[in-house]
């Protein structure tokens, strides 16, 4: 019998991109930067490497 060897599939998100469409161009929305318009909201990185506006 051969061992198992488990392997892990990672689910890679790009930096700075929203999980489903295009960010808000040219907007910044983390730490001192603006305010997303009412129909999007703040993707930030935990280490604030990027922050945009997504669609809600």
């Amino acid at each position: 019998m051969r061992p198992f060897l488990p392997f892990v599939v990672l689910v890679g998100k790009c930096w700075g991109q929203c999980p489903f469409g295009s960010p808000l161009p040219n907007f910044y929305c983390g730490r001192g930067g603006e305010r997303c318009p009412d129909s999007y909201y703040c993707e930030i990185a935990p280490d604030d490497r990027y922050a945009v506006c997504c669609r809600k």
